[in-house]
C-alpha cells in the first residue's frame, strides 16, 4: 500500500470512530457554518494529470498551483478573477510548484523545484535568480518587498531560508543540522519580526527581526505545515499513525495532537476565529472553541489534501492529489462556505 493511503474500507471505519475524535461525520462548527448546520463542501476542479499542492486568495483573486502535466511539460496554474477561471502558462517547463503567496492587488509569487520563484504582475511572470536549486517548498511575507521562502530536498534535508527585499534574493544562515538533514518546509508569520519556520524533526526557527532563533518542537518528526495568528503559531505534520498537532502562545508549544486513527495532517490555515488543518485520504481537522481539534470526512474525495487558505469572508479552499506519487497527480480543488464557478476543462 502507498505511504499510508487509506482504503475506502478505511476511510469508512474512520468516520464511525469520529464520535471517538470529538467530530462528527456530518456537521460541524467551521467556517461559513451556523453551529450544528451540515457544512458541504464542493468539488471545484479534478485534474488526472497533475496535483495540486497550494492555494491562496486575495480578494477577488484565487490561485491553486501543482505539479507539472507530463515529464518535460509546465506546471499546473490556476487563476480565478472573480467570474471566471484561467489556466496559465508560466513558460517553464519539468517545474513542480510547490506554493503561492500573494497580496491583493498583486503581485503574487510561485514557488518551486530547481530553486524556482516566479512573481506574477500586471498579466506576465517574472523568474527570479536565486542562491540554490532546492525545492521552495514555502513562501510568506509582509509586504511585496519584504518575503521569505523556505526549502531543502524532497526527502528531507538541504533546508535554506531567503529573504527578498524587492530585487534581489539572498540566502540566510539557518543551523547546520537543519541545512543537513532536516530541511525546511513551510512559513508563516504576523509581522516583518514575528516569522514562523518549520520543517523535519520537529525543527522550528522563529525570525524576532534580528535573527533566526530555535524554537523545536521536541518530537522526532516532521513538521510540515504552519500557521500564525494574533494568539498562537500552529505546527501540523506527522508520521503514519502519529498526526501531530501543535500550538505555539508565545512562550512554549503545547501537544494538542489528534487522536491516532486521524490521518497526518499536511496544510494548515488559520485566522483569529478559525482554524483548520487537511490531511491525508480528504480528512479536515478542525480546533473547536474548547480548543479541541476534531475530525471530519470531506466526502468529496479521498485524495491527500495538501494546502488549505481562509478567505476573507470565512470561505475555504482546499487542494491535494497523489503528491507522495512519482510523477505527482489526481490533483483536486474543493472549497466551503464559498460560492465559485467549477473550473471549465
Amino acid at each position: 500500500m502507498r505511504r499510508g493511503s487509506w482504503t475506502r474500507s478505511a476511510v469508512a471505519l474512520f468516520a464511525l470512530a469520529l464520535g471517538a475524535c470529538g467530530g462528527d461525520d456530518d456537521t460541524n462548527d467551521g467556517a461559513g457554518a451556523d453551529a450544528g448546520e451540515p457544512v458541504a463542501w464542493t468539488m471545484i476542479h479534478q485534474e488526472p494529470s497533475a496535483a495540486l499542492l497550494a492555494v491562496w486568495a486575495g480578494g477577488d483573486d484565487i490561485w491553486a498551483v501543482g505539479s507539472r502535466t507530463a515529464t518535460d511539460a509546465g506546471p499546473l496554474v490556476l487563476h480565478f478573477d472573480g467570474a471566471a477561471w484561467e489556466t496559465l502558462d508560466t513558460g517553464l517547463t519539468a517545474v513542480d510548484l510547490w506554493w503561492v503567496y500573494g497580496f491583493e492587488g498583486g503581485p503574487v509569487f510561485l514557488g518551486g523545484s530547481n530553486g524556482t520563484i516566479l512573481r506574477y504582475q500586471d498579466g506576465s511572470f517574472e523568474n527570479f535568480e536565486t542562491p540554490g536549486n532546492g525545492i521552495v517548498f514555502g513562501i510568506w511575507g509582509a509586504s511585496a518587498s519584504d518575503l521569505w521562502a523556505v526549502g531543502g530536498r524532497f526527502n528531507g534535508g538541504g533546508g535554506f531560508a531567503w529573504r527578498f527585499d524587492g530585487s534581489t534574493w539572498t540566502e540566510a544562515t539557518v543551523p547546520e543540522d537543519i541545512a543537513a538533514e532536516a530541511g525546511l518546509l513551510k512559513v508563516a508569520g504576523r509581522s516583518p519580526d514575528d516569522v514562523w519556520m518549520v520543517g523535519g524533526n520537529g525543527a522550528a526557527l522563529h525570525w524576532n527581526g534580528s535573527e533566526l532563533e530555535r524554537a523545536d518542537v521536541e518530537v522526532d518528526a516532521p513538521l510540515f505545515s504552519v500557521a500564525a495568528t494574533a494568539e498562537r503559531a500552529i505546527a501540523v505534520g506527522g508520521v503514519l499513525g502519529q498526526p501531530l498537532i501543535f500550538e505555539h502562545d508565545g512562550a512554549t508549544w503545547t501537544d494538542l495532537s489528534p487522536p491516532t486513527n486521524v490521518p497526518r495532517p499536511r496544510g494548515v490555515a488559520a485566522t483569529d476565529d478559525v482554524a483548520l488543518a487537511v490531511c491525508e485520504s480528504g480528512i479536515v481537522v478542525e480546533r473547536g472553541e474548547d480548543g479541541a481539534w476534531a475530525a471530519t470526512l470531506t466526502e468529496v474525495t479521498q485524495e491527500d489534501l495538501h494546502g488549505v487558505w481562509i478567505t476573507e469572508d470565512g470561505g475555504i479552499i482546499a487542494v491535494g492529489g497523489k503528491f507522495g506519487d512519482t510523477p505527482l497527480r489526481d490533483g483536486v480543488l474543493i472549497t466551503r462556505g464559498i460560492d465559485i464557478p467549477e473550473v471549465s476543462p
